[in-house]
């Protein structure tokens, strides 16, 4: 008899001879099998094509028989398909007995994987079907969604971030791959994605005060660190170190420090901010030099003041020289602390011999009395002498000026054998004492009102005839354009040669350019004249008299 279970056999039983040596039928003999063949069920498979004496899949040892006999045949269930054994995907099954496959399952958190799902087939150690045998595993891709990442690309067995151990299984068996967010960390901006999830990194924000960067600039700075364990992986209580960027001083500034200044680990809840100070100058100082105007000789050892704060403005006054005038324009003189050389010069010149005065019959004159200069109020730093003429100045926190008093000036010498004593008449002050620059727009004014009074010149002669002919009667009519207000052109003269005057008298091509000075508004003021007397000489038309017309 023949018995399939889950299938049906080409045939249920079969009656043979027995047979014995001699070829002759025999209780005692055998008989030879041909085993039919198994129809399996739907959804099952006759896989392995044998026959077995019980259901404990004991195959028959040879394929005779001496006796009445059953064999069995086994269909196992077959649904899965594994893909790389299946030559049909499109129907169910195999080929493989389910039992010694597995379905494995891939979960994407936050993404997709390229399957969600496997048939593996398991082999034992000799390569043969196998319950307890294993399968190889090769890993699908992930498409993270928006604003994802999938940055490790592992496996897990769970949601604890378990990694698979290996690359096999042994039976059925779901695995899942985690994307996380990632908006931040990339770009100029550091808004855009960069591959790594935001939970590991952490933005740190650099500035300088009172610099700038190496490269120049001093907008605020920022960086994403990425935080990793001692092991250096991707850890959110790990730790990053903040590399800081190139700095450097303004003027006037030095000695750049960043706070906090010693510890450059960065954490999640630690040191997000670094700020790199510069410090005020106050070593500077500045030198004052007494020359002789000529050979630049020194009079005097130079006077040098020491520790003064970038920005200080200081005042010198130039002291009495014996036998020495001085010539130098300004008197005091200010400057502004600045880094490098600070410099101040007073200028000298030798006086001459006395000078003896002829006797003369006229009655002497009167000497004229003198007006001593007050050198200007404000507030002075104490100074130290030292012997090497120097002071030592503390820099104060605020503005500071530092002034010396002007000693009064030596009177003249004198000539004990001469009747009267040589008297000294300073000249008179011109507009020009005191500027330390020429003015630009006094310049331009100067030109524009001079030009408009060559301009009223040019038109102040004779009259214009203009003859016009009417379209309607044929006739010529002729007007004269009359140049009238004689007076008020001739006058332009006054402000056109005024301007020019107040312009050589009070400015210095020779100093530095500025736009405006304190003179500007004189000429503005002479400018404006000009304009009003050239609205009072604007010329009027005035039609031929009768002589006129009867001529024309």
């Amino acid at each position: 008899n023949f018995v399939a279970e889950n299938g049906t056999p080409s045939e249920s039983s079969r009656v043979v001879t027995l047979y014995g040596e001699n070829d002759q039928p025999s209780e005692t003999g055998t008989a030879t099998i041909t085993w039919p063949t198994v129809t399996a069920s739907e959804g099952y498979v006759w896989y392995d094509q044998n026959w077995y004496t019980d259901g404990t899949y004991t195959t028959v040892a040879g394929n005779t028989v001496s006796g009445d006999a059953t064999f069995y045949a086994y269909c196992d269930a077959d649904i899965l398909s594994d893909p790389e054994i299946d030559e049909d995907p499109t129907k169910p099954g195999d080929g493989i007995p389910d039992k010694y496959q597995a379905t494995v399952n891939f979960v994407a958190e936050n993404g997709i994987p390229s399957e969600s799902s496997r048939v593996v087939t398991l082999y034992d150690e000799n390569g043969r079907f196998s319950e307890t045998g294993t399968a190889i595993i090769t890993w699908p891709t992930v498409d993270a969604s928006e604003g994802y990442v999938w940055y490790d690309q592992n496996w897990y067995t769970d949601g604890t971030y378990t990694t698979v151990a290996g690359n096999t299984v042994n039976g059925n068996a779901t695995f899942y791959a985690y994307c996380d967010e990632d908006v931040k960390g990339g770009g100029d901006d550091g808004e855009d994605p960069d591959g790594i999830p935001d939970k590991y990194q952490v933005r740190v924000t650099f500035d300088v005060v009172n610099g700038t960067w190496t490269e120049g600039g001093n907008a605020q700075k920022f960086a994403w660190l990425t935080l990793v364990d001692e092991n250096g992986s991707y850890s959110e209580t790990g730790s990053a170190t903040a590399t800081m960027p190139g700095t450097k001083a303004k003027t006037g500034y030095s000695n750049g420090t960043w706070t906090p200044a010693a510890d450059t680990k960065v954490t999640k809840t630690e040191n997000h901010a670094f700020v790199c100070t510069y410090a005020i100058r106050t070593n500077l100082s500045y030198t004052v030099y007494y020359l002789e105007d000529d050979t630049a000789d020194q009079l005097r050892d130079p006077k040098t003041v020491k520790n003064l704060t970038y920005g200080t403005k200081v005042t010198e006054y130039a002291p009495e020289i014996e036998g020495y005038s001085l010539t130098s324009d300004k008197n005091p003189q200010n400057i502004t602390i600045v880094e490098g050389e600070n410099k101040i010069i007073f200028y000298y010149v030798q006086d001459g011999p006395a000078v003896v005065p002829t006797p003369t019959p006229t009655e002497p004159t009167p000497t004229i009395p003198v007006t001593p200069v007050t050198p200007p109020a404000g507030p002075t730093t104490p100074t130290t002498p030292t012997d090497e003429g120097e002071e030592l100045v503390t820099a104060p926190e605020e503005e500071e000026v530092i002034e010396e008093e002007e000693p009064p000036m030596a009177e003249g010498p004198t000539d004990e054998g001469a009747g009267e004593e040589e008297e000294t008449i300073e000249e008179a002050e011109t507009p020009l004492a005191g500027n330390t620059a020429w003015a630009l727009l006094n310049l331009i004014l100067a030109i524009l009102t001079a030009l408009g009074s060559v301009l009223l010149l040019v038109g102040y002669l004779g009259k214009k005839r203009k003859e016009e002919e009417d379209e309607a009667t044929g006739e010529t009519n002729t007007e004269y354009e009359v140049k009238k207000h004689g007076f008020w052109r001739l006058f332009s003269l006054v402000p056109g040669i005024g301007s020019i005057i107040v312009f050589l008298l009070t400015e210095d091509m020779r100093l530095p350019m500025v736009f405006t000075d304190r003179w500007t508004l004189l000429m503005v003021i002479i400018a404006v004249i000009q304009v009003i007397v050239a609205i009072l000489s604007i010329k009027e038309k005035q039609e031929p008299d009768e002589d006129d017309a009867a001529r024309a």
